[in-house]
């Protein structure tokens, strides 16, 4: 055996024990019921993976999901849109589930603002801890002169949220044909929930539950979600939590063109009316310990229904990387974002904030630098501070950063020490 062959053997065998950590270094969490309870993204910081499959279709699909910290106030979740459950396994969806990668920015230390900001139709509501969007609206309502309505004068899609007697998908008819975690697609095959994703929170193996819920991911505006379930310190129990929502009383007008008739069933949000009936405000929230958060209810607005906090435009459904948003926006507006493109210092890429750090003209979003430092933002680890570019190690990689220099060394010594 010749010493050159020796010398590639010995190298080939040091790349693969190199390399070999890198590929389990995915934290496997398929069907996890999540226990952690704190509202700091930075405490989920990790990659994940799930295998999971299509029941109906009998498809299998790899979850990829990547949270960091973004050293900016804000934490970074990219994810390939894959639940870390099995799923359409009573659904009906329109197109079927595919991988669509996005990146959202958390923000680590929310603020309640003095007026609420209402849901909107193109913004995501919130991304959950396994990746998966959060979609409360739907694009249906009570329009019986629209040529695809149904026999109760209904349209699934067409509809804008200012627009009367919209559809809630978790009504009590109309399903839009969810699975069994509340969920269907986008027509780009994006999975989202409409509400409670009966999972990450929950486990009927292990009901009933006798700790608080944790959380399970982050609104737009960096406010945490929870699960349903809440220590009552009154009653020294812990219970769930009630949404502050009722259902009217008596019949809505109609029907006619414009009013659909019946009785508030919950078909319509505008079935619903806020009564401070519950445990939670109009947002579908509350403070515990001096803490902001939203939680799952088992009624409407099942999650959240307004953002008492500023809205990340990153969630903005039109983004470059978010996909999935509806084109037919006005000619002045391309980008749905209610800023006409004269005044839009991005009019391709919905920003609703106008963000732009360098005050080049160039909104934030849609400038490959937008701190001006000469690094483009995908190869800057501080894309938002013009004094600082090179990486710096988040803490809690060094132990294990130093332990794979020092493998590799020992590894490099004890194989030529053979040669």
């Amino acid at each position: 055996m010749s010493f050159k062959y020796l010398i590639l053997r010995r190298l080939y065998t040091i790349i693969f024990l190199i390399q070999f950590p890198f590929f389990c270094f995915a934290l496997d969490i398929t069907d996890t019921i999540l226990t952690n309870r704190s509202s700091d993204c930075v405490s989920y910081i990790d990659n994940y993976t799930a295998n999971i499959d299509d029941l109906q279709n009998e498809n299998s699909f790899n979850m990829s999901l990547t949270i960091s910290d973004n050293f900016d106030g804000f934490c970074k979740i990219t994810s390939n849109g894959i639940p870390n459950h099995n799923f359409n396994g009573t659904g009906n969806f329109a197109t079927p589930v595919t991988s669509n990668q996005r990146d959202f920015l958390i923000q680590r230390n929310p603020q309640i603002k003095i007026s609420i900001t209402n849901l909107a139709q193109n913004y995501w509501d919130a991304v959950m801890l396994n990746g998966v969007v959060l979609d409360l609206l739907s694009a249906g309502c009570y329009n019986p002169t629209a040529q695809n309505s149904d026999s109760s004068g209904n349209t699934a899609i067409g509809c804008n949220i200012n627009d009367d007697w919209l559809l809630d998908p978790l009504g009590s008819e109309y399903t839009f044909g969810a699975d069994e975690h509340n969920a269907h697609t986008q027509p780009d095959g994006t999975y989202h929930y409409h509400g409670d994703p009966v999972a990450l929170w929950r486990n009927d193996d292990l009901l009933p539950i006798n700790i608080p819920s944790p959380v399970i991911g982050f609104a737009a505006d960096g406010f945490p979600i929870y699960g349903p379930y809440i220590y009552d310190e009154i009653n020294q129990t812990v219970r769930k939590v009630i949404s502050g929502y009722s259902l009217k009383d008596g019949n809505r007008p109609g029907p006619d063109i414009n009013n659909p008739g019946g009785t508030f069933d919950g078909t319509y949000i505008d079935d619903y009316e806020f009564t401070n009936s519950g445990d939670l405000d109009r947002c579908n929230g509350m403070e515990v310990n001096g803490e902001y958060g939203y939680y799952v209810t088992e009624s409407y607005p099942w999650v959240l229904n307004c953002f008492v906090g500023t809205v990340h435009s990153s969630f903005g459904k039109n983004q470059n990387n978010g996909g999935g948003a509806s084109n037919n926006f006005p000619r002045y507006d391309r980008d749905g974002d209610s800023i006409r493109n004269r005044y839009d210092n991005c009019p391709d890429t919905s920003n609703i904030l106008q963000e732009d750090l360098d005050n080049d003209g160039l909104g934030d979003l849609c400038d490959d630098d937008m701190d001006n430092d000469g690094y483009l933002n995908n190869e800057d680890d501080y894309p938002r501070d013009e004094t600082l570019w090179a990486y710096v190690y988040n803490i809690s990689f060094m132990p294990l950063i130093g332990l794979m220099i020092l493998t590799f060394l020992f590894i490099i010594f004890f194989q030529f020490k053979k040669i």
